[in-house]
């Protein structure tokens, strides 16, 4: 099955962001104010915010062709939603957020996902 072009679009566009957070990379004091310019941190403690601050949980994940993890957090009552790219060392990025978050469903052919 093809990907649609709104969502090869979209693809496209998160491992954009998902390269920019990985660039965020350095050591010391300077690394940790540009990964907190650049909405990066500790992986648990953003994930804990989040939850606490925005009632958001995981509703999706999928490992990124560069090894980053992209996960999307959504609020339960469909409000907000984030997504957040996640590094092997545990650094997190937020690459994207927003409101009024509509799922969709779709069905799998059981042929092959090309």
């Amino acid at each position: 099955m093809m990907m649609p072009a709104p969502l090869k679009k979209l693809a496209r566009a998160l491992a954009a962001c998902a390269l920019l957070a990985g660039a965020a990379t350095a050591s010391g004091a300077a690394a940790e104010t540009r990964l907190s310019a650049a909405g990066c941190g500790d992986r648990a403690a953003i994930v804990e915010r989040l939850a606490s601050q925005y009632g958001e949980h995981p509703a999706a994940f999928g490992l990124a062709d560069f090894g980053h993890v992209v996960e999307l957090f959504i609020a339960t009552n469909g409000g907000t939603w984030t997504v957040l790219v996640s590094r092997a060392d545990g650094v997190s990025c937020l690459a994207a957020a927003g409101r009024d978050w509509q799922g969709v469903s779709t069905r799998r052919d059981s042929g092959s996902d090309s």
